[in-house]
This record gives structure tokens, C-alpha cells and sequence, in this order.
């Protein structure tokens, strides 16, 4: 295990198949919340269904939308929650396994050479080169590691913080609505 495969573990996404679903219908149930209470796109009839809403039943599908966006809501956030464990667990084996990579790399080293000088020579001329190219390897490493933290981050926000806040935020409107008008 190396640090690339830690920059690769970083920059994969986090979320699965269903979580991705889940967060994709907690985003479309958000935003149809916020368009029916912001701008008052609440519908009056369904003609395909033969359906007509009076004013009274109107405010009946708000609450149905409501609970919608707050059941996407609470699911996205639990498979979201379960997710980001599961890849934080695979972080840390990662950084443990270079780590150990590391020591022993570094025991193998300090290791005795044989008596024979020529042996010797050539022992330690191939250790100094195998460590200035791990040397050469770390320098691009923590380049990339570096470079990979803001994309991280970024990502982070938009897989995880955003998708909450809008739904927060839908569902804040509609207890704004269904409570105070």
C-alpha cells in the first residue's frame, strides 16, 4: 500500500449506488417543496388523474410533499452517515498499511551486510538509490496529497453538506407555511 492508493481512496466517491439515489431524490423532493411554497406552484387540478384539489386539500398534498422531503431527508442522512464511515474505515487501514509498509522498509534496511566489502558497496549503493527514489516518490505524494485536500473538501460539501441544507431548507419553508398562514 502506498500513498497513491491513499490519494486514489480520497478522490473516489464516497457514496454508493443507492446513497446517490437517495441524495438525488432528497434534492428533487427539496426543490419541488421550495417551488410549491416559494413561488406557489401548488396545483389545482391533476387532469391526467381526474384529480381537483380545493384550497382545503391543497394544503393537504403540501404536508404530503413535506413528509416526502423529510423522509428523503432522514434516509439520505443515514446512508450517507453509513457510507462516510465505511470510507474513513478504508482511509485508515490504508495509512496504517503504509506506515507498516514504511517501518519495515526501514528495518530491512538497518539490516547487517555481509562481510564481502564488494557486497557491501553494492548493498549500499542499491539502499541509497531505492531511498532517493522513495524520497522522489513522498516529494510527488504530499504534492498530490496536498493538492487533493481542497478537491476533497469541496467534494465532501457538495455530496454531503449541500444536499442536507436543501432539504433543511424545503422543509423549513413548509413548517413556515403550514404554520403561520
Amino acid at each position: 500500500m502506498s500513498r497513491e492508493k491513499l490519494n486514489e481512496t480520497l478522490l473516489k466517491d464516497p457514496l454508493r449506488e443507492l446513497t446517490r439515489n437517495k441524495r438525488k431524490y432528497l434534492l428533487l423532493s427539496s426543490v419541488i417543496a421550495i417551488a410549491v411554497i416559494k413561488a406557489g406552484f401548488v396545483p389545482t387540478k391533476v387532469s391526467a388523474l381526474g384529480i381537483e384539489f380545493q384550497q382545503s386539500e391543497q394544503r393537504y398534498l403540501i404536508i404530503f410533499i413535506s413528509l416526502i422531503a423529510l423522509y428523503f431527508l432522514a434516509s439520505f442522512i443515514l446512508y450517507a452517515v453509513a457510507d462516510l464511515l465505511a470510507w474513513i474505515h478504508e482511509i485508515r487501514v490504508i495509512q496504517k498499511l503504509t506506515i507498516r509498509h514504511g517501518i519495515e522498509k526501514n528495518e530491512a534496511r538497518k539490516a547487517p551486510l555481509r562481510d564481502k566489502t564488494d557486497i557491501k558497496i553494492a548493498l549500499r549503493e542499491k539502499v541509497i538509490e531505492e531511498q532517493q527514489k522513495d524520497l522522489d516518490t513522498e516529494k510527488l505524494s504530499k504534492l498530490v496529497l496536498s493538492s487533493t485536500t481542497p478537491v476533497v473538501l469541496l467534494k465532501g460539501f457538495l455530496d454531503f453538506v449541500l444536499p442536507i441544507l436543501v432539504g433543511i431548507y424545503a422543509i423549513d419553508w413548509i413548517a413556515i407555511f403550514l404554520f403561520f398562514t
